[in-house]
């Protein structure tokens, strides 16, 4: 996962997952541009020890990747959502800016569904991921609301390579995306399916 911005070129946070095989993420710190671990997070979220490194790290043909590792989500038992989350060190709500969010993503199974949020945790965040219904991947405000469909079908033990384009400029949110207000200063555009 990195995030860097386009005017000055720089990476703001780059996460490798590079921890050795079978480690639990919770409580980790690797990678640059982050001001906590990864800890128990999101709406909803009861599981936070689900969420492990497993041996071979996602490829992407022309993507080069650092580690031997990637994180896995373990099924969650009977009902429930797991979760963690990682803050920034670097404000994302700089005037002005163009930024990039990326990740790889290989789903492991049919049903699962996985979602990267950006926000406040004051509820109206963004999410970009599969959904579990659709078996899409999609963008939408954090729960569904206003889910833009991208079209392209999740393929069980394929990687997608995910860019998101980020713009922060509030009053274009207020005009295009009402319901994402409270996130302002942040839009983001439809991501890049590939």
């Amino acid at each position: 996962m990195a995030l860097a911005a386009v005017g000055d070129f720089r990476l703001w946070c780059y996460e490798p997952f590079a921890y050795p095989a079978g480690t639990p993420l919770v409580g980790r710190t690797n990678g640059i541009g982050f001001s906590s671990p990864w800890e128990p997070g999101g709406y909803n979220s009861s599981f936070d020890r689900l969420f492990r490194t497993k041996s071979g790290a996602l490829r992407y043909a022309g993507l080069a990747v650092q580690g031997a590792t990637h994180v896995s989500g373990e099924a969650v038992p009977g009902q429930g959502i797991a979760g963690l989350g990682r803050l920034l060190a670097t404000d994302l709500a700089i005037p002005n800016t163009t930024c990039y969010l990326s990740f790889l993503h290989r789903p492991d199974a049919e049903e699962e569904f996985a979602s990267i949020v950006v926000g406040t945790g004051e509820g109206n965040e963004l999410a970009i991921g599969k959904s579990a219904s659709t078996g899409q991947y999609y963008i939408s405000n954090r729960g569904g609301a206003g889910r833009v469909l991208s079209g392209v079908q999740a393929v069980v033990g394929r990687t997608r390579f995910i860019v998101v384009k980020i713009f922060t400029d509030c009053a274009l949110i207020r005009k295009l995306c009402s319901n994402l207000e409270k996130l302002c200063p942040q839009l983001i555009s439809m991501p890049l399916w590939v």
